[in-house]
């Protein structure tokens, strides 16, 4: 866990420790999520058709106030790994 992050959701949002520990938690336990991100953007026949799946260019993501850093991450990481440039605007 990065406890520099950690301190920052607590003293920007007002988040308990435990809290902000567990957002942290689960932002950085994202193997299994890679995975299946993984799997999904591989190319998939089906019969003699080939699905690829190819990027939309640029993606805007306006992430909520309540879980900045987890929900920012299952936003932008698809869209990164599907080769897509990310605009991220954080709640104020």
């Amino acid at each position: 866990i990065s406890y520099e992050f950690v301190q920052l959701i607590i003293s920007e949002m007002g988040k308990p420790i435990a809290e902000a520990e567990e957002e942290m938690e689960f932002a950085t336990g994202k193997d299994e999520f890679l995975d299946l991100l993984l799997a999904s953007l591989q190319p998939q026949t089906h019969g003699k058709c080939v699905v690829v799946r190819d990027p939309f260019g640029v993606v805007a993501i306006m992430s909520p106030w309540n879980f900045p850093v987890d929900e920012i991450l299952l936003l932008a990481l698809p869209s990164l790994a599907s080769g897509n440039t990310v605009i991220v605007k954080p709640s104020e």
